[in-house]
């Protein structure tokens, strides 16, 4: 073992350089030992020791390259900022790294040790979450992954994501769950102040067009009102003019059309409930016509108040189909017109082109504003980057490139200072045709004897549906609540159902679709409501509505939406 020969040793005294655990080889290299000793007794006397010695040094060396490798776990665990624990199920202990400690304020050694202490330590809203997911764990083998509020020493809220795995004994019985935690809390206050900032960026555009849409409302309801009072006259005088009484009433009739169209489109860019199916064929030339209209006060009205004039040229070259959300668009396409604005101080012309080739749209918003410097383009889509100051939260365009991306799009910039800014967006064309995009528009047929129940609250609404109704041939059957609608479609056949959303505090628009759906599913249900822009129509499918109808509409709307049977399957079917 040592590399001597017996004679070399024989006779000998014990070395000096031999100790209790570490032997020196003949040529000079140590050798590490283990040993056993006994002594030789003769006669009760002692008179020599018997050594036995066994080489550990293959054990040692292993030893410490495990030690070094837990040190450099640890340290990377530490520097990731991770605590570890361990708790053993069967002695119901548990073991705190020091980060697990420092992660919540303790002082070292302060934690209890058991799952009780653990326990103490959770938010009380998070106390059923923590069972719920140490349950599915512990019975179910799910993943141990929860994200829980914890409460430090100094009596503030910190959020832990944890992450643990379960070790089984021979039985298959849990016997420890061993796991890390991070200090999620940092990221936590950051998602919320991003939220806010987002909510920020909607709430200041809608703040632009507010006074606009009140502005745009109220002219057409002084339409109404005067041309009401025009109509009133024409009836007074002799002979009556029936062509005049008729222009004045279509007047009447637009007004309050045009006064539904501000609020659909305000309720559109406000609407914060993506597409039920995520993205479906949209008229790229709509999304760009009510995104002018959106944001008209802003460059017609506020623009002249502030003495410089602003103008809005739409060059429509073709008319293309995309795949994709068009409350998301909307929204790109505001905020690329507000910015536009924005770099329009003394007044000027922003162009909005649409276009398409073989395979893609093309949507190019140009001003001949006052530019950019190319170390602002390069930071311009950056998050929380401004030029504006504090009227700006530095989202607006970092939206813009999310929106195109998720659109599988291409964002181009054209700028230089003095001379301008072109942004040009290219979207991928829909393999669907544009007869999937809506209903076409047609004359309204007459109802031929079509059985209809009105569901309306308003006494003075449900009068001017059946009053639309009758003279075009329906038979109109009239509930002012939800249950006295399924009361009636119980006693007698229905062709189709025209219900309200709100219908006072018993069962509401949905409930009736629902039920309507399961005991009467060919009977068609029309949901009209004065909320109809905001609802998605996919969602409103899957909930038993064939046709949602925004109030205001017109005789024509209303008979279109009664007269397709068929439609709730082409929509189920597209």
């Amino acid at each position: 073992m040592l590399g001597y020969d017996a004679s070399d040793l024989l006779g000998q005294s014990m070395p000096s350089h031999l100790d209790t655990e570490v032997l020196w080889r003949r040529n000079g290299t140590p050798l590490e030992v283990e040993f056993m000793a006994n002594p030789l007794v003769e006669d009760g006397r002692t008179i020599g020791v018997v050594v036995a010695f066994q080489d550990i040094s293959e054990r040692k060396d292993a030893e410490r390259r495990l030690s070094e490798s837990e040190e450099r776990l640890r340290l990377a665990v530490e520097i990731a900022g991770l605590g570890t624990w361990d708790w053993d199920l069967r002695d119901n202990t548990v073991v705190w790294s020091p980060v697990m400690e420092r992660m919540l304020g303790l002082e070292p050694g302060a934690f209890g040790g058991t799952i009780e202490a653990f326990r103490a330590l959770v938010h009380h809203e998070d106390q059923e979450l923590l069972k719920q997911h140490l349950q599915q764990t512990l019975e179910c083998g799910v993943p141990y992954r929860p994200e829980l509020r914890m409460l430090a020493a100094d009596g503030t809220t910190r959020w832990l994501s944890v992450m643990a795995d379960v070790y089984r004994d021979a039985h298959g019985q849990p016997a420890r769950m061993v796991g890390v935690a991070r200090d999620t809390t940092d990221a936590k206050n950051a998602e919320r102040q991003h939220g806010a900032l987002q909510r920020s960026e909607k709430l200041l555009a809608l703040g632009q067009m507010a006074s606009g849409v009140a502005h745009d409302l109220n002219q057409s309801l002084m339409l109404v009102a005067g041309y009401g009072d025009l109509a009133r006259d024409a009836l007074d005088r002799e002979p009556l003019n029936r062509a005049e009484l008729r222009g004045v009433l279509e007047a009447v009739s637009q007004a309050a059309v045009d006064g539904g169209e501000t609020i659909r489109r305000l309720l559109r860019f406000s609407a914060n409930t993506p597409d039920a199916d995520g993205r479906r064929p949209l008229d790229l030339a709509r999304i760009v016509s009510d995104a002018v209209s959106l944001t008209a006060p802003r460059w017609r009205n506020a623009a002249k108040a502030e003495g410089h004039a602003i103008k809005v040229a739409v060059h429509q070259e073709s008319q293309p189909v995309i795949m994709g959300s068009a409350s998301d668009l909307r929204d790109a396409l505001v905020n690329l017109l507000f910015n536009a604005f924005d770099a329009l101080p003394v007044g000027g012309t922003v162009h909005v082109r649409v276009s398409s080739d073989a395979t893609h749209a093309t949507l190019e918003v140009k001003d001949s504003g006052i530019g950019m410097s190319a170390e602002v383009q390069a930071r311009m889509f950056e998050p929380f980057y401004t030029t504006k100051g504090e009227r700006g939260t530095g989202l607006g365009l970092a939206q813009v490139c999310g929106i195109v991306e998720q659109h599988a799009g291409e964002l181009h910039v054209e700028s230089a200072p003095g001379c301008g800014t072109t942004i040009r967006i290219k979207l991928p064309l829909s393999m669907q045709s544009r007869s999937n995009i809506g209903p076409v528009a047609s004359n309204a047929s007459k109802g031929a004897g079509l059985k209809i129940l009105v569901v309306e609250d308003e006494a003075a609404l449900l009068t001017a549906v059946v009053r639309m109704l009758r003279p075009s041939g329906y038979v109109v059957q009239t509930a002012s609540t939800g249950e006295a609608a399924l009361e009636l479609l119980a006693q007698d056949r229905y062709d189709a159902v025209v219900c309200d959303l709100g219908l006072g505090s018993g069962i509401n628009g949905w409930d009736v679709a629902a039920a309507v759906r399961r005991h009467w599913p060919d009977v068609r249900f029309i949901l009209a409501t004065g909320w109809g822009s905001s609802i998605d129509e996919t969602e409103a499918l899957h909930r038993g509505v064939d046709r949602v109808l925004p109030k205001p509409y017109r005789l024509e709307d209303l008979c279109l939406a009664l007269d397709a049977p068929a439609a709730r399957r082409v929509r189920l079917a597209a």
